[in-house]
């Protein structure tokens, strides 16, 4: 069966890098299984693949060959980021706009290379794979830009400013902006102190 190859091309991929696959399927295991932040990695890296693969369905059963989930599911996250955070009101609300906003705004970026294919016969497979790669520079601008925590960023260079300055009160300040992070070795390297 399929799983069965994919085993076997990994063991075999491990043995040509000279090491041990009993070992590397530990440490796998390890990684998934180990602690309570790594099994719940798998549901932060999957829920997105499994609602866009869902998306996705939809459309080719259409005969729509869309390419673009992920540029899609870019725009939704980008708009439903930018309502839970520059809108006022209380939390539960912004958490169910930015739902909403998540769905219209993805389909809109569905919907563009739909009129596209419709209104003039363009490829939507060229159409939507590029627009992924405008989604995402979108996503950059915004996360520079009109996204970006002021305090956060007057703070960092502060940090950066001064490297060799490692006394308590900095690294208790920067350990204090990090503290609802997620816990990741960049973000446990710019908050050790020596």
């Amino acid at each position: 069966s399929s799983v069965a190859a994919v085993l076997l091309l990994a063991v075999g991929l491990i043995w040509l890098c000279h090491a041990d696959p009993i070992e590397a399927f530990g440490y796998f295991c390890y990684g998934l299984f180990g602690s309570l932040n790594g099994f719940a990695e798998i549901f932060v890296k999957a829920t997105p693949l499994i609602l866009m693969g869902l998306g996705v369905s939809i459309s080719f059963q259409t005969g729509f060959f869309n390419i673009g989930a992920e540029g899609q599911f870019y725009m939704g996250a980008l708009m439903a980021t930018f309502v839970a955070i520059k809108l006022p009101g209380p939390p539960w609300f912004r958490c169910i706009l930015a739902i909403f906003v998540a769905f219209i705004f993805g389909g809109v970026w569905a919907f563009i290379p739909a009129i596209l294919k419709n209104r003039w016969g363009i490829s939507e497979t060229v159409n939507t794979i590029m627009f992924n790669y405008i989604a995402t520079m979108f996503v950059g601008i915004a996360i520079r830009g009109v996204l970006m925590d002021t305090h956060l960023l007057i703070l960092l260079m502060q940090f950066v400013k001064d490297p060799t300055d490692h006394t308590d009160r900095q690294c208790t300040r920067m350990k204090i902006l990090y503290t609802d992070s997620c816990d990741h070795a960049r973000v446990r390297r710019i908050t050790s102190c020596p």
